[in-house]
Formats: structure tokens, C-alpha cells, sequence
């Protein structure tokens, strides 16, 4: 469905911002991009138990099975998950696939 079509997404540029990260062999771009790195890994993560969650979540519904107010309230928790914070692993894994330096190079004096 639409959800592990966008994990898929989200995996699939995780992979390529890993590949990138170590591309030129340059440990300093590659920590100084870190941070977006991890947050976008993390996302993607958490995408990937969301994504769990919905589907129990689902599959519970259609059974008749447990709290259907709760588990609306997981899908529609999953939903939110994959329309807002998801698209964010774009953001910050493209400075990491283009290996920019910005921070890298930051001349202190500047600040």
C-alpha cells in the first residue's frame, strides 16, 4: 500500500545516503553530515514500526478484535507519521548523498 511504498522511498535514499556518506573516503563530510544522517536513518526506522503497528492495527480491526477506538487511533497515528515526519528523511539525507561540505570547511570566523 501507500505506506510501504513511501518506506520503501525512505529506505531506498537511507541506502544511498550510506553508500555516500563514504563515497570519497572523507571522514570529516562524512561527520560533519552526521546528524542528518541519523535523524533521517531514524525516521526511517521508526517508518518501518509504524508501518507494523498499522498493519496489526488493521488486521485487529478487520477481525473484530480489541479496542477499535485505539486502534483507529494507531492508524490514524501512522498516517500522521507518514504524511508529516516521514518526507522530512529527504531533507536531511540529501545533503548527505551530495556530500556537501558546508560544515566541513566552515571557516570559525565567520561566525
Amino acid at each position: 500500500g501507500p505506506l510501504a511504498d513511501a518506506l520503501e522511498d525512505a529506505a531506498a535514499l537511507t541506502g544511498a545516503a550510506t553508500h555516500a556518506a563514504w563515497r570519497d573516503g572523507r571522514a570529516d563530510v562524512a561527520m560533519h553530515n552526521a546528524m542528518g544522517y541519523l535523524r533521517g536513518f531514524g525516521h526511517t526506522v521508526l517508518a518501518w514500526l509504524w508501518l507494523d503497528v498499522a498493519a496489526l492495527a488493521a488486521r485487529q480491526l478487520s477481525a473484530g478484535a480489541g479496542d477499535a477506538v485505539l486502534l483507529r487511533g494507531h492508524l490514524t497515528a501512522a498516517r500522521y507519521f507518514f504524511a508529516y515526519e516521514l518526507p522530512l528523511v529527504q531533507a536531511w539525507l540529501a545533503p548527505v548523498i551530495d556530500a556537501s561540505d558546508t560544515f566541513a570547511t566552515l571557516d570559525p570566523a565567520v561566525l
